[in-house]
C-alpha cells in the first residue's frame, strides 16, 4: 500500500521547538545526524507492505531533494504542498492516492516525527489490520509497554474502563474516509492529546461515561465510527512497539529521541 507522511508545521520563534528547528519545518529538526522525517521514511521504505512514499507539506525544495537522496534504493516519493493544517494535509494526501488508483485503496498514514519506528513495525501494523474489514485502524500502547522504553516520555493516556492506552502516530485506513465527516475528522485531531476535550467533542453522554470510567475501547471505537457517519466501527489494534507513539513534539522528547 502507499505510505503517507504528514510534514507540515514550521514552528514559530515562541514555539518551545523553535531552538531545535531554528526556522526549518519540524521535520527536519536534527536526530543524531539526520532529519527526524529521514527515520520515518526508511522505516516505510524497508517495509514489505510499503509502495509509494508521499510526504505532504515538505515544501523546500533542498529539504525534498536531501530526502530523496537519502533513501538508496527508494520506493517512488512525491512531494505534495501544504493544505494549512494536520488534517488539511492529511486528507490531500487520500485524495492523491485515490487520484493515482482511481478506486478505493488501503494505506498508511504516520506523522513525520516518529523518528525510532523501523520497517518491521510497520510489517506487523500491517499484518494485525488485516484483511482491512474497518475503514481505520487505531494503534494504541499501554503504560508499560511506553515506560519499557521511554520511562521519562510523559505521554497522555486516555483511561477506558480501566485500560490506560496512548495513541500511536500511525495508522491504517482505506482512501474511503474522504467521504466522512471532515469537521468531525477536526474537532478530534485537535483533542487527540486531551481525552476530556475528545470526550466533549463528540458529546456530553460520552463526556460523562469516560469521566466515571465506564467507557471500553469498544465504545469508543464505535462512536468514532458513528460520528465519522461510517458505515463500521474503528478498529483498534495493539502493535507493541512503543517507539510507534513517542514523537518529538515537545523539547524533552526531542531529547528522549537523540538519546535513546
Amino acid at each position: 500500500m502507499d505510505a503517507i507522511v504528514i510534514a507540515g508545521g514550521i514552528p514559530s520563534e515562541k514555539s518551545p521547538l523553535y531552538k531545535y528547528s531554528q526556522g526549518k519545518p519540524k521535520a527536519m529538526i536534527d536526530i543524531n545526524g539526520k532529519p527526524m522525517i529521514a527515520g520515518v521514511l526508511e522505516a516505510l521504505n524497508g517495509a514489505n507492505g510499503v509502495d509509494k512514499l508521499i510526504v505532504v507539506g515538505l515544501e523546500n525544495k533542498e529539504d525534498q531533494t536531501l530526502i530523496s537522496q537519502s533513501l538508496k534504493p527508494s520506493h517512488p516519493i512525491s512531494f505534495l504542498p501544504d493544505h494549512g493544517g494536520l488534517v488539511a494535509n492529511g486528507l490531500a494526501g487520500l485524495q492523491h492516492v485515490y487520484e493515482q488508483h482511481g478506486r478505493h485503496v488501503e494505506v498508511i498514514g504516520c506523522s513525520s516525527d516518529i523518528p525510532h519506528m523501523e520497517d518491521h513495525m510497520v510489517d506487523g501494523l500491517i499484518d494485525l489490520c488485516r484483511p482491512f474489514e474497518r475503514i481505520l485502524y487505531y494503534a494504541a500502547v499501554t503504560p508499560e509497554q511506553m515506560d519499557a522504553v521511554y520511562p521519562d516520555a510523559n505521554r497522555t493516556f486516555a483511561n477506558f474502563a480501566g485500560q490506560k492506552l496512548a495513541g500511536c502516530d500511525i495508522f491504517i485506513s482505506t482512501t474511503r474516509l474522504l467521504d466522512t465527516d471532515r469537521e468531525m475528522w477536526r474537532k478530534m485531531i485537535n483533542a487527540r492529546k486531551n481525552p476530556l476535550a475528545m470526550a466533549w467533542a463528540v458529546g456530553f453522554g460520552s463526556l460523562i461515561k469516560l469521566a466515571i470510567g465506564r467507557m471500553t475501547i469498544d465504545d469508543a471505537a464505535a462512536l468514532a465510527g458513528r460520528m465519522l457517519e461510517a458505515d463500521r466501527p474503528i478498529g483498534v489494534v495493539y502493535p507493541g512497539f512503543p517507539q510507534l507513539a513517542m514523537d518529538g513534539d515537545k523539547p524533552h522528547q526531542i531529547e528522549i529521541l537523540r538519546n535513546a
